[in-house]
Formats: C-alpha cells, sequence, structure tokens
C-alpha cells in the first residue's frame, strides 16, 4: 500500500461515538488527535471525506445556489412588472387646484383664507363609527366658513350610488392610487359634485377645526334635535343650534346616514336584497330541492316581515304584481254570479277600483259611488245612510292618490260589518308612510304596492282576513295557498318587505320633516302673493302638496317646471284634444277658475328641506312671467 507523503498510516473506517452518544458513520478519525474532553480536534484535522460524498455535497451546493439566483431573478421581475403597471394604471393628475394638507395637522391657514371648504374626513378600521372598513367611515363635509353652516356631508359609500356604473372600488383604487387628490378628482368627474379645495383631515381634527371657527351654527329639525339629545345629552331645539366640534362631527353622522343626505342609502339595501335572488338563489319556490326550498324560504320569511308590520297572519298576506291587480282582485275575487248584492264605493276611489267596478257592473251587478265633501272625505252620515243589508262589499281607499286626504276607514268598517257587509281599502297611497294596522282598522281586505313605499314596480300584496271567501285571480298551479296561480317574483317580494320595514322604521321621522317641508313651500307660496287653493285635509299623507291655481295651466307649468329639472304632476287627465279636470278635483267642487291650474307636489323621503323653497321659488317665477 502506497505511503502518504506524511508518513501517516492510512486507516480503516472507524465509527466514532460523539460525546453526545450519537454514532459519526462519515468521517475517517485518528483516535490520536480527536480530544473527547474539550470535543475539538487539537491540531490541523486529517479527516477526509469520500469521493461519492464530495460529489452528493457540491450537487446540493450548485442546486441550492441555481435556486437562490432564479428566486432573486422572480422577485426583480415581479418588482419591475408591478412598478410599470402602477405606472400604466395610475393615471396622471393635476393636484395643484386641491389645496390638500396632512391629516396630522388642522389646516388653519385654509380656514382663514377661504369662504367655503370642502373636508374629506378619514376614518379608521371599525373605530370612528362602527363601521366596516375605512371607506365607510369616509365622509365629505362642505363648510361655509363665513356664515359658520354645514352645507353638506354625505358618507361616500351613499354617494357612489347615485352614478351606479361607478362602484366604491373605484374610489378604493382612487385612494390606493393617488391618495385623496384622485379621490377628490373621481368625485368632481363621477358624481358631478364641484369640489374646488379640500383638505384631509382625521375625526378628530375635524372637531378642532369646529371649535377653531368658534363653533357652527345647525340650523335642524324636531326629530334630529332629539336624537342629539338623547344619544349625546345635547340641548338642541328644533330650528338654529350653535354646536361645539364633536357637537358637530356627531350632527354630520347622523344627517350622513339620514335619508336628507344619504340620499340612496334605503334603495341601495332594497337592491342588495334582491340581488342573491336574481344570480344565486334563482330556484322556483314551489320545486323540492334544495335550491328550491331556499327560495321558497325568502318568500316565507317576506310573508312573515310584511305581516308584522301590518299587525297580521303571515297567513294573510298574498303578493300579487301591484295594486291594480289586488283591487280588482279584491272586489271581483267576491262577487258570484247570480249575486244582486251592490257594492258600494267613493268617487274619488283610484281607476283600479273605479274601472274593477264599472267592469262588474256591466256585467249587472249594483254599484253606487258616494259623494265626499270638500276636502275629499267620505263622511260617515253618508256612508251609514247609503249603505244596507243588501251591500256585498264597500271599498273605500285610505289616503287619496291626488289630493293625500286620510279617509275614517275604521269607522267605515265598523258600520259596514253592523249591515253584514265585507270591507277592502286600497292602501296602496298610505302603506308605508302613515301607520297602518289591519286590526286597528277593522278591514277584510287591504290592496298595497312595493314601489310606492320605495320598492321593486311590479310588486305588491293583498291582505285578505282569515276566513273571507275569495275566488282565485286567476287559475293555474297551487301558488298563495292555491288562490293566486304563478311563479313568485322571488326577487322582488324580498326586496318589497325589505322597502317596507325600512320606511317603518322611520316613518316619524321622515313625516316630521315632510311637514317640515310642507310649511317650507305654502309659506313661500304665502309671501309672494300667490292666488291658489290648497286641496284635501289637514289629516293627509305627509309631502302630500295639491294645489289649483287661479287662471293657470297645470299641463303648461308641468312642462316648465321640468324644464327646470323639477318633476312634479297635474290633476288632469290630458290627451291631444280635450284637458279634462281629474275626476277627484271635480268631486271636490273646485271652482273651474282654479281647476285647470291644479298641480301635484311630491316630496319624499329622498328630498331635503332646500328642495322645498326652490320648488316654490321656480314655480312662483314661471306664474310671474
Amino acid at each position: 500500500m502506497a505511503q502518504r507523503s506524511n508518513g501517516a498510516r492510512s486507516r480503516a473506517p472507524q465509527q466514532r461515538r460523539a460525546p453526545g452518544g450519537e454514532i459519526d458513520r462519515y468521517h475517517y478519525v485518528d483516535r490520536d488527535i480527536y480530544s473527547h474532553s474539550d470535543h475539538r480536534v487539537s491540531q490541523p484535522s486529517r479527516k477526509k471525506v469520500p469521493k461519492r460524498k464530495r460529489k452528493k455535497k457540491s450537487a446540493g451546493k450548485a442546486f441550492l445556489a441555481v435556486v437562490l439566483v432564479l428566486a432573486a431573478v422572480c422577485g426583480l421581475l415581479y418588482v419591475g412588472f408591478t412598478f410599470a403597471m402602477g405606472r400604466l394604471d395610475r393615471p396622471e393628475i393635476d393636484t395643484s387646484q386641491y389645496e390638500e394638507q396632512p391629516s396630522a395637522a388642522p389646516a388653519w391657514s385654509v380656514l382663514e383664507d377661504s369662504s367655503v371648504i370642502n373636508i374629506l374626513l378619514i376614518g379608521k378600521d371599525k373605530g370612528d363609527d362602527g363601521l366596516s372598513s375605512r371607506s365607510d367611515t369616509s365622509m365629505l363635509v362642505s363648510i361655509d366658513t363665513k356664515n359658520k353652516q354645514l352645507k353638506l356631508t354625505s358618507f361616500l359609500r351613499d354617494m357612489y350610488l347615485e352614478i351606479p356604473t361607478v362602484g366604491q372600488s373605484r374610489l378604493n383604487a382612487a385612494y390606493a392610487n393617488g391618495g385623496a387628490a384622485l379621490t377628490m378628482q373621481t368625485l368632481e368627474n363621477n358624481f358631478r359634485v364641484n369640489i374646488d379645495k379640500y383638505i384631509e383631515i382625521d375625526f378628530e381634527n375635524f372637531a378642532a377645526v369646529i371649535d377653531k371657527m368658534g363653533g357652527i351654527d345647525i340650523d335642524m329639525n324636531a326629530a334630529v334635535a332629539a336624537e342629539g339629545n338623547r344619544n349625546i345629552g345635547s340641548h338642541w331645539t328644533e330650528g338654529v343650534n350653535h354646536l361645539s366640534g364633536s357637537e358637530a362631527l356627531y350632527y354630520a353622522r347622523i344627517r350622513a346616514t339620514d335619508s336628507d343626505f344619504g340620499r340612496t342609502g334605503r334603495q341601495r339595501q332594497v337592491v342588495e336584497a334582491m340581488l342573491p335572488y336574481l344570480t344565486e338563489h334563482f330556484g322556483n319556490p314551489s320545486s323540492l330541492y334544495m335550491l328550491g326550498q331556499t327560495a321558497h324560504n325568502a318568500v316565507e320569511t317576506a310573508r312573515g316581515q310584511v305581516a308584522a308590520l301590518l299587525g297580521a297572519h303571515p297567513e294573510e298576506i298574498y303578493f300579487t304584481s301591484g295594486g291594480t291587480e289586488s283591487d280588482n282582485w279584491a272586489i271581483k275575487g267576491l262577487m258570484r254570479p247570480g249575486d244582486t248584492r251592490q257594492i258600494l264605493t267613493s268617487q274619488i276611489e283610484h281607476h283600479a277600483v273605479l274601472n274593477a267596478c264599472l267592469s262588474i257592473e256591466r256585467m249587472g251587478f249594483p254599484v253606487r259611488r258616494l259623494p265626499v265633501n270638500r276636502e275629499g272625505i267620505v263622511e260617515s252620515e253618508s256612508f251609514q245612510t247609503s249603505i244596507s243589508d243588501q251591500t256585498k262589499i264597500a271599498s273605500v281607499m285610505l289616503a287619496n292618490n291626488e289630493i293625500g286626504t286620510v279617509e275614517p276607514v275604521s269607522a267605515l268598517a265598523e258600520i259596514a260589518h253592523q249591515h253584514g257587509a265585507l270591507f277592502h281599502t286600497d292602501a296602496v297611497q298610505a302603506v308605508g308612510h302613515i301607520p297602518v294596522d289591519v286590526k286597528a282598522l277593522g278591514v277584510d281586505l287591504l290592496s298595497a304596492s312595493g314601489h310606492k313605499f320605495n320598492g321593486p314596480k311590479g310588486v305588491g300584496f293583498l291582505y285578505i282576513k282569515k276566513g273571507t271567501e275569495i275566488q282565485p285571480y286567476a287559475d293555474g298551479g297551487g301558488q298563495e295557498s292555491g288562490i293566486r296561480a304563478g311563479t313568485e317574483n322571488i326577487a322582488s317580494i324580498v326586496a318589497m318587505a325589505c322597502a317596507l320595514r325600512k320606511n317603518c322604521d322611520r316613518m316619524i321621522t321622515v313625516s316630521e320633516r315632510l311637514s317640515r317641508m310642507e310649511h317650507i313651500f305654502i309659506h313661500t307660496l304665502n309671501q309672494a302673493g300667490i292666488d291658489y287653493i290648497r286641496n284635501g285635509a289637514g289629516n293627509h299623507i305627509p309631502g302630500n302638496i295639491n294645489i289649483s291655481i287661479r287662471n293657470a295651466n297645470g299641463e303648461s307649468l308641468l312642462h316648465r317646471l321640468d324644464l327646470k329639472g323639477i318633476c312634479i304632476s297635474t290633476g288632469s287627465a290630458c290627451d291631444s284634444v280635450n284637458t279634462q279636470v281629474s275626476h277627484v278635483i271635480q268631486a271636490i267642487g273646485i271652482p273651474k277658475e282654479y281647476a285647470q291650474g291644479t298641480i301635484r307636489i311630491s316630496f319624499g323621503a329622498d328630498n331635503i328641506e332646500t328642495d322645498a323653497s326652490e320648488v316654490a321659488t321656480a314655480l312662483i317665477e314661471i306664474l310671474r312671467k
């Protein structure tokens, strides 16, 4: 065997047991130089690694090096690609028109130099007002620093819905790519908001800004004042109140979530309630498979919600295509061939009732139409003298669709029942706007339509008191307990129940505000000396204003106001040849010189108080030309 140059003999492979008891099978060791006492080699190691092991270690190192190089290259490519795409996606914007301030510091100089300042309040995740994300808590506020008034406030999550093609995701992307400047430009471009200056601050500094101004004056209604007094211990009253910074912040929040300014909040929730049943849960509710049962459960849940809001039992609510179907079903479904008993109704009913009565009158059923007084009320005395034991059904609307008068339905229903007659009320104009309880009203049948309380069009319901015998409206399948055939409109039914619940929840607050708007409108006309008659009774649907203006033309007023972006309706049914005064206006006896100038202004939950004065001012300008 060949000798090594240092004279050491080659040794056979040994299995070395390390101090810990493990065997080292991969080294040649010289027992003379391995010190077990201090676990280290006392002189230069002469251990030798076999060629096979060396090759394996070299291959492993090479593989690791390749992996690291590839990872580095991929990382560089990703960073470059992301940067390039960010540059391509990020629009070039001119932010010189904006006066942006860091959110950490209140912008005193901006406030001192500007009479009107727009503030983008940036909230925190689930922090400032309990909402779910930063975008939800971002609020746009416009302050008139000269007059110390809040001019506008809105959550961005509600603003974007005014133009459905632009969603919250675009606002989020705008904020991520360009900060507040691009967010504001997006608002300007897509929401038609003119914002010439703005600052971006947080909620805490917003309160500080108001305090720096010495507080701010807010003109509020009684409902808002009461809410502030209840929740933050303020001492607000109806009218103008001077608010501190923290009070102004609270006011901004409740106004942003109130339908005064969050104008599409309720509609958005109604749409969102529909969507699952247009995309995912599209099964037939009459089917036995799971997809169908999901739809069936949604219908029954909606039925229960509607019933609870009306004081009815779920099995007494039957879904229809709207008020017209419900009215026709209620009247025609109660009549039997050969029945000679009469139908009693009023002269001011909706055409859905009047024409249904006309239809069965042609079949030989007697119909009697009762007059109303100057306010459009069916008087109990007149009703009492007209009804008899030969009356099968009486149908009087709960609230008139033209003049808004609320009828004494509970008293009339009691009289009808004393004579063995059934009582139906067309409540299309009333449900969702005034309290409606079928038990308190004492009615046997009640009609309603979803679109009248911010629900979808083409869906409604008929309340049929348990035990009332009625014929099916249409023959077919066994839907709606076998008396209203046809596959249910699931999405619209669910959305209608959602809309009704929202309207009922806010009924008192909205009613108070609408009453205030009516006062503003009428007061403005009176101040201008306009010669008109207000139609209807003191007890009427909130927001309904029907007036007859002397020597005016209602149709002309409609078109001229339409050119100003104001939508009203007339009290006339017009055709290309004749202009016929509405049957309601005729029934309440409005003089001819006023009747032709009848218009109806309907303020709703989506209107704000300044709308009332603007509509009145526009009308005055037209009348004076």
